[in-house]
């Protein structure tokens, strides 16, 4: 053989190895990611199952046993997913404030309630809206029932972190109701400042940038009219009703609830 012709075979023998390397590395690298994949799913898997487990026993009224697990869902989907990304944890913590109100632990709840907000920019509006209403009339239904008037503080507390939380959601309809309850919880509490200070917010809301009534809030104004009718009530503010109560017969545009009808008219009507 020539010297030519073994350097040649040399060569082709190097290129050879190079190639198997090559297959041998590639097929590493997929191996590894059908590993990652794997084990992906297997942690969504325990994830979910963690969550029916922790509703089972929610269902049950092993409220110990599901503050637990659905604490666990939200520490292990912490651990393995980016926050936009998070399916159950909204969800879990839901249920983890509502169990803090049973047992009333008021600072859990606070604590728990602001942790579930963090998630609110990634859920449907549906679900926030439902979801935050859900909480806010449970909390509300459990501190009316405390014989501490303080107790009404906390329920406040939520309002004002929901309302703050929603600065940066675009959701202007759930930023108005959670401020109506809020002023009728103020109305209860007597914060009769705090309440007037709510007021002009809700007012603006129904105005157009140039400062006009906007006509397709005109449902909304009503409400607006309403809690500050009952105001009127509350404070014995007969001249200030006497101005208001007109203004609530001209909104034709208006698609009145009942029970806002039904205040309007009721208190409204007194001022003759």
């Amino acid at each position: 053989m020539s010297d030519l012709e073994e350097y040649e075979y040399e060569y082709d023998s190097d290129e050879q190895f190079d190639s198997d390397d090559q297959g041998s590395a590639v097929d590493g690298e997929e191996g590894e990611a059908a590993q990652q994949r794997s084990a992906a799913r297997e942690a969504q898997i325990a994830l979910e199952n963690t969550f029916y487990e922790a509703e089972d026993f929610r269902q049950r009224g092993d409220l110990a046993q599901a503050l637990e697990y659905f604490q666990r869902v939200v520490a292990l989907e912490k651990e393995a997913t980016p926050l936009e990304e998070r399916k159950w944890s909204f969800q879990s913590l839901e249920h983890v404030v509502k169990i803090c109100v049973s047992r009333r632990q008021w600072e859990g709840m606070l604590r728990h309630y602001e942790q579930m907000l963090e998630h609110l920019a990634f859920v449907t509006r549906n679900e926030s809206t439902e979801s935050i209403s859900s909480i806010l009339d449970v909390v509300s239904s459990a501190t009316g029932m405390e014989k501490e008037k303080d107790s009404a503080k906390y329920t406040s507390k939520m309002y004002e972190l929901t309302l703050d939380k929603l600065k940066d959601v675009n959701n202007d309809r759930l930023w108005f109701s959670m401020n109506v309850k809020l002023g009728k919880l103020y109305l209860d509490m007597q914060a009769f400042d705090q309440l007037q200070r709510l007021l002009k917010q809700l007012y603006d809301y129904c105005q157009t940038p140039d400062g006009v009534q906007d006509h397709s809030k005109a449902t909304s104004l009503l409400e607006v009219y309403a809690l500050e009718i009952q105001l009127c009530v509350a404070t014995k503010n007969s001249a200030k009703m006497r101005v208001i109560y007109p203004k609530t017969l001209d909104l034709d545009a208006a698609v009145a609830d009942p029970r806002i009808m039904g205040v309007i008219r009721e208190e409204g009507g007194k001022c003759g």
